[in-house]
């Protein structure tokens, strides 16, 4: 009698289910594990994907000329390469432009628009509005930045013919530098300087060069993060490749939640090896009749029917397993319970107005890719030197203030028929869908909320809180990005950018509100005169070609502050004028009158300093 019979039954039973449901567990936990790592990524290069194909579309004809235009332009001033400048590795690049010639190019139009171009592209891709950055062990994770970390154009050179060797064009993180005196913020981080040379690093890359959008099937990781990269041909009107758009796309959190899953896939493994092994000595009668019990309950449970409970009637292993299984589905459903709780609580991130105006009752009805368009006032505002604020608070002094700060101002909002889109940090950003008046009147009110919030943080001995304000109306569309598992509100139109331009313009000008005229205008039922507000001229805001003009509205200050403004406000005009026709020293003059009758007023003060600055500029030249 061989060895294997003379084992009984009941232990022979046991074995088999003991074999089966490990290679089951280990098939299935290596199957799901592929499939969910598989699926994960071709979601993510889908979205990449579409996000590049999308970015791909913002290059119009003009853009791809000037695209054309540098490439050439490049070529003509490098010197020719030698076959050692083509042995790069992959961490090398090599200039091929003076930094002076790199320095005259990029200050050109033609680069600042495709600058321009990627940026959009980039800021396209932002994860989510994120108001739970405000919970500590979250604030890290969530933090509203773009998805997608890089986005650069690569063009081809004529000596590596397969494209293993390319050359930067252009890339969102270049920023410019204010050299024409026009008041532009200056900035002093530059992106990878143009005609820079550098190893093709994927082969999607190359391929991209041969027409075909491309993302990577796996990520990488370097000193700077874990990534997932996608290649977009960029091409002109016959269909040649000119250019190729390359995104990295920031994974890192994807690539942990694979990791966790992998962890939890071969603890399930281990479990149910274990488990499997105690059940292969029990008789193969009483795993068939006391079994079939805990079999269906496996099942309702795998039905989400997570009320089902095992019945204890012994004592002996059947009931101690009973007793795992009833505590894991208590566990289970309570877990269950508390992801709906949470569900229900997320809706309170997403406003009930945003809902509305989009034709929704809730957030459940909402699909990828519903929006409609609406014309109102986009308002930003935000707090001057947060930074340095912060910096002098402990983390849990910042959160109270920033909760005590915005709980003062944004029923102001809400008062005004506006509701808040996002908080960004210290930022609001709020929509008021009616009037423009609306936002006008939350934003004077605000004005002086602020003045009784500093009175009183002067008493308790802290410092003032000062803060801009940037209104403009226009049209703009609301409506639901992202993809099937993930999606979330947003607006996107230049109306929101100019409104953020006007905020950040009050940190130059020393104003509380600026206000762009079609705001003013179109406001229901009410003239420009009807307000308290001064011209402040006619401006190019920072990254637009477009000139609009810029009030600042005197509504909620001190009566002594608003009066003073105003009876300068003729005078301030006609010093603006001086300054559109290159009157610089008469323009000067006149602020320098306007500030012996007004000394307070900062706006005079700030032009009259950048006059100033224009005079020694030109005399110096």
């Amino acid at each position: 009698m061989s060895r294997l019979q003379s084992i009984s039954l009941g232990t022979r039973i046991g074995i088999a289910v003991f074999l089966l449901a490990l290679s089951l567990s280990g098939s299935a936990g290596i199957f799901y594990y592929y499939s969910t790592h598989d699926f994960v990524i071709t979601q993510m290069g889908g979205r990449l994907l579409d996000l590049g194909r999308t970015g791909g579309y913002l290059f119009d004809q003009k853009d791809r000329e000037s695209i054309v235009a540098l490439t050439a332009r490049i070529e003509r001033l490098r010197a020719p390469l030698s076959p050692a400048d083509l042995q790069l590795g992959p961490e090398d690049t090599l200039d091929t432009l003076t930094p002076a010639q790199a320095e005259e190019i990029m200050a050109g139009e033609d680069f600042q628009r495709l600058v321009q171009r990627l940026r959009q592209v980039r800021d396209g891709s932002r994860r989510r509005v994120s108001p739970l950055r405000h919970i500590p062990q979250l604030a890290e994770d969530q933090s509203d930045v773009p998805l997608i970390k890089y986005a650069y154009l690569l063009v081809g050179i004529p000596e590596s013919p397969d494209h293993s060797i390319t050359k930067y064009l252009a890339d969102a993180d270049f920023e410019d530098v204010d050299e024409n005196g026009d008041g532009i913020i200056d900035e002093d981080e530059y992106g990878t300087p143009i005609g820079t040379l550098w190893q093709t690093p994927l082969e999607e890359f190359q391929r991209a060069f041969d027409g075909e959008a491309v993302a990577a099937n796996e990520w990488y990781t370097d000193n700077w993060g874990t990534w997932l990269s996608a290649a977009i041909p960029i091409k002109d009107r016959n269909g040649r490749v000119i250019a190729v758009l390359g995104l990295d796309y920031d994974i890192a959190g994807e690539a942990n939640l694979l990791i966790r899953f992998q962890r939890v896939a071969i603890t399930i493994v281990v479990v149910g090896a274990v488990l499997s092994l105690f059940l292969s000595f029990l008789i193969a009668r009483m795993i068939s009749r006391r079994l079939r019990p805990v079999s269906e309950s496996v099942k309702r449970l795998s039905d989400r029917d997570f009320s089902v409970r095992l019945p204890v009637t012994s004592n002996d292993e059947i009931g101690h397993l009973s007793r795992a299984f009833n505590g894991m589905a208590s566990e289970i459903q309570a877990y269950s319970q508390s992801l709906e709780a949470l569900n229900v609580a997320f809706e309170r991130f997403v406003p009930k107005e945003f809902l509305t105006e989009m034709g929704h009752d809730t957030v459940l009805t909402v699909s990828l890719g519903d929006a409609v368009m609406r014309e109102m006032t986009v308002m930003f505002c935000d707090i001057r030197s947060f930074t340095a604020m912060s910096e002098r608070m402990t983390p849990a002094e910042n959160f109270r203030f920033l909760n005590e700060y915005l709980s003062r101002l944004s029923p102001l909002i809400r008062e005004n028929r506006g509701f808040i889109d996002k908080y960004i940090g210290d930022a609001v950003m709020a929509l008021f869908p009616g009037s423009p008046t609306d936002a006008l009147n939350a934003a004077s009110q605000m004005v002086m909320e602020l003045a009784i919030f500093n009175a009183e943080r002067s008493e308790a001995g802290k410092e003032s809180v000062r803060f801009g304000i940037g209104l403009h109306y226009g049209p703009l569309m609301l409506g639901a990005v992202g993809e099937d598992r993930r999606m979330e509100s947003t607006v996107i139109s230049d109306t929101v950018n100019i409104a953020a331009r006007l905020e950040q313009l009050t940190k130059r000008t020393g104003s509380s509100v600026l206000v762009s005229e079609s705001t003013i205008r179109a406001a229901a039922g009410r003239s420009e005169g009807e307000f308290s507000s001064r011209y402040l001229g006619d401006i190019r805001l920072r990254g637009k070609s477009a000139i609009i003009s810029v009030y600042e509205l005197l509504d909620g200050l001190p009566g002594a502050e608003r009066t003073a403004k105003l009876s300068v406000a003729d005078d301030l005009r006609a010093a603006v004028g001086k300054i559109r026709s290159r009157d610089y020293d008469g323009a000067l003059r006149d602020f320098e009158a306007i500030l012996r009758r007004a000394p307070e007023d900062r706006v005079s003060r700030t032009m009259a300093e950048r006059m100033e600055r224009i005079l020694r500029e030109k005399r110096g030249r």
